[in-house]
C-alpha cells in the first residue's frame, strides 16, 4: 500500500513537471508569435514611410544631390 502511494505521488510529480513544462512551452510560444507580429506591423510601418518619402524627395532637385 504505501509503495502504491509513494508511486502515485511520484507519477503525480512527473505529470505536474510535464504539464508545467508544457504551459511554459505555450506561453514562450505565444510572447514569439507576438514580437513576430509586431515586428512584422514595424516594418510594414518603416516601408509605407519610405514610400510616402521617395515621391518627395525624387521631386526636388536639391534632394537628388543628396542620393548621389
Amino acid at each position: 500500500m504505501v509503495i502504491l502511494r509513494l508511486r502515485e505521488k511520484d507519477y503525480l510529480k512527473k505529470k505536474t513537471k510535464e504539464a508545467m513544462s508544457q504551459e511554459m512551452k505555450f506561453e514562450i510560444d505565444r510572447e514569439k508569435t507576438e514580437w513576430q507580429k509586431r515586428h512584422h506591423r514595424f516594418e510594414n510601418f518603416l516601408d509605407q514611410e519610405i514610400k510616402r518619402e521617395k515621391p518627395s524627395a525624387e521631386s526636388s532637385p536639391d534632394s537628388k544631390k543628396d542620393f548621389i
